[in-house]
């Protein structure tokens, strides 16, 4: 009978503790809330703080405007392939080329201008059954203004039988020498060095070396008909002659290039 009167004042006791127990979580969390709170808004004032430390330091001490750095330049080059790849033949081809080339004063191979250049890719185009330019590596050397750009590459060029008619026409009358050249497909090294202005991110001059005798030799087989073949060719460097080219000054344009 007495225990049976204490088990009330035992849950009591029990059920005030757990009460009180709970009002003393309750206030610690709060006291941490509050805390954070407080730290949030400390950290925004620092942040806002600093920002405008950072905006007043930008505006006292603005940044120099960066320079075409090494992967711009090399885009450059890799464009000019994108756009070259197949030969100029369009007019979009043109324009997007243009865009590619400084409008003061772009140099084509020491001496030639946009016209010269646009005129070769004319003659590479009707001069070859088809062609396709590719580069396999890509190289950039800084310099104080601008870029030296060099793309090493190869042209594969196909050869039909008014290739011969037009740079080897002495070839035209070793008919055992036409039959192997016809139809077949000289791949020639190319190295292309480009200058890639700073301040543009355009091409201010280019100069390009087409291994045409070796890709011949390696086409023939025999030195002899090599030395026969580019005996007379009317190619220096990667300058295609017409008929009224001096074959003498584009030979001398060809040697006169310096990458400054």
């Amino acid at each position: 009978m007495d225990g049976t009167r204490q088990a009330p004042k035992t849950s009591a006791i029990k059920l005030a503790q757990a009460r009180a127990l709970q009002r003393r979580q309750r206030a610690a969390v709060n006291s941490y809330v509050a805390r954070l709170e407080l730290s949030v808004d400390e950290l925004r004032r620092e942040t806002a703080r600093l920002e405008g430390q950072r905006e007043a330091w930008a505006i006292m001490h603005p940044a120099p405007e960066r320079p075409l750095d090494h992967t711009a330049s090399a885009r450059v080059g890799a464009a000019y392939f994108d756009v070259c790849r197949f030969g100029i033949t369009t007019d979009h081809d043109v324009t997007a080329l243009l865009s590619l080339l400084a409008t003061d004063g772009f140099d084509f191979m020491g001496g030639g201008g946009v016209d010269a250049f646009l005129a070769q890719w004319h003659r590479y185009v009707t001069y070859f059954a088809a062609l396709e330019m590719t580069c396999r590596h890509i190289a950039v050397s800084p310099a104080e203004t601008n870029d030296i750009v060099v793309c090493n590459s190869v042209m594969r060029l196909r050869l039909h039988r008014r290739t011969l008619e037009c740079l080897f026409p002495h070839v035209l009358a070793r008919e055992d020498m036409v039959q192997r050249l016809v139809g077949r497909e000289l791949s020639a090294p190319m190295t292309l060095t480009l200058i890639v202005r700073h301040d543009t991110c355009q091409i201010q001059s280019m100069h390009s070396d087409v291994a045409f005798a070796s890709s011949m030799a390696e086409l023939l087989g025999s030195l002899e008909d090599t030395a026969v073949a580019m005996d007379g060719a009317r190619v220096h460097g990667p300058w295609l002659l017409s008929e009224d080219d001096d074959d003498a000054s584009v030979a001398a344009k060809s040697l006169t290039y310096t990458a400054t």
